[in-house]
């Protein structure tokens, strides 16, 4: 592991709050390293990983490289309103999503 600590992405933190009050639970994965996913959420007994990004920022090779890979529900969320959105989408089974890729 790194000596440094990843920076967190700003939207990070906002979409942990709105998460838990809309009944989710939530786990800060964003120091796990080896380019996993920030968040991990839960809802109904269905657990979706959680890329945060700022405006603007894209996604490293290695986290699209894990989000492919990934055989579960992914998002990848630029504001903690999105966050909810999509994951709420998937809970609710609205849209067709089963994975929502980076």
């Amino acid at each position: 592991m790194p000596r440094w600590a990843a920076k967190k992405d700003t939207t990070q933190k906002p979409a942990e709050r709105l998460m838990l009050a809309h009944g989710y639970s939530v786990v800060d994965s964003s120091r796990a390293g080896h380019d996993f996913p920030d968040m991990i959420v839960a809802k109904h007994k269905i657990t979706i990983t959680v890329e945060m990004k700022t405006k603007g920022k894209k996604p490293s090779d290695g986290q699209v490289a894990w989000a492919q890979r990934w055989k579960g529900h992914h998002v990848l969320a630029y504001s903690a309103e999105e966050a909810l959105e999509k994951c709420e989408a998937i809970i609710h089974g609205q849209g067709g999503w089963k994975r929502i890729t980076i």
